[in-house]
């Protein structure tokens, strides 16, 4: 059942990681560059 845990959270971490990618894809589109690059300089 560790394991299952184990799985389930690398899953969970992936799955965030995958979202996360995708909405800074639509903010860049969405969004003109400088925009972009000012707010990855805050972050």
């Amino acid at each position: 059942s560790c394991f299952n845990i184990e799985i389930k959270h690398r899953a969970a971490a992936l799955a965030d990681d995958i979202l996360s990618f995708i909405a800074s894809l639509l903010f860049s589109i969405l969004h003109p560059p400088y925009y972009q690059t000012e707010r990855r300089g805050l972050m």
